[in-house]
């Protein structure tokens, strides 16, 4: 079964374009690592300093895997500072109804 989430990330105002930046660096490694399934940020249209991160992965293990990614540690260390809070994930499933 695959891993579904969504990922809140809170940016310190005048961070956001930093941010922008590091991610569109590291977004396509992501993509290309095997298990990844989808990848895909967005910004709220409510909270401008709030992006969404819609993800979907093969396993655990792949999502283990990408969290020690060299792409996924200089992006942590790019943005430090630049968060309000840490990144928090929602893991979903549907609801078949």
């Amino acid at each position: 079964m695959t891993i579904k989430s969504f990922v809140t990330v809170t940016v310190r105002p005048g961070c956001l374009d930093s941010l922008v930046e590091a991610l569109a660096e590291a977004v396509p490694a992501t993509r290309a690592e095997t298990g990844n399934l989808r990848y895909d940020v967005h910004v709220s249209v409510d909270h401008e300093h709030t992006l969404v991160i819609d993800e979907e992965w093969a396993d655990q293990a792949a999502i283990d895997t990408h969290l020690r990614t060299a792409h996924m540690r200089l992006l942590l260390d790019r943005v430090e500072g630049q968060l309000d809070g840490p990144p928090r994930p929602h893991h979903i499933r549907r609801l078949d109804v």
